[in-house]
């Protein structure tokens, strides 16, 4: 049975999620996404997860983001964003959900990411865009709703 998220562990021989190209699938809403296994000393600053990618033509529809608790500190400072290569936050920008891991952020988009059309097939991956203040290894999932033209 296929699974809508498939797991993996961060550094070890990634593959790519890449939705089906089918003869039913242009203008119909895909929705691709992961579950990654990080350990603390992964979640440093600037780190990128994730092996997701959407392909050329595929406008933006939304995003889902549901983390373990990746910072156990009293204040924590975490912070992921849901990006691509030109913009690390054009999906999502600076969420706090890894502070506490209590609920998941979404459907929702960024307003730049809202109806983007990627040219080219483009990876788009977490970032830790504020590293943790006590980090602590965790699952990270997310989900990525599209279009394809």
């Amino acid at each position: 049975m296929a699974r809508m998220m498939p797991s993996s562990t961060a550094g070890v021989n990634p593959t790519f999620n890449v939705a089906a190209k089918t003869s039913t699938d242009s203008n119909q809403l895909t929705v691709v996404g992961e579950a990654i296994t990080v350990t603390a000393a992964q979640l440093t600053l600037n780190a990128l997860f994730g092996n997701v990618r959407v392909p050329k033509g595929a406008e933006i529809a939304w995003v889902m983001l549901d983390v373990d608790d990746l910072d156990t500190n009293g204040s924590p400072t975490i912070t992921l964003s849901i990006g691509d290569t030109g913009d690390d936050d054009r999906l999502l920008t600076a969420n706090t959900a890894g502070q506490t891991g209590a609920v998941p952020v979404g459907p929702t988009v960024a307003k730049a990411g809202f109806g983007y059309r990627y040219t080219d097939e483009t990876l788009i991956s977490v970032k830790v865009k504020a590293a943790p203040a006590t980090a602590a290894g965790g699952v990270i999932r997310y989900l990525v709703a599209f279009v394809s033209q």
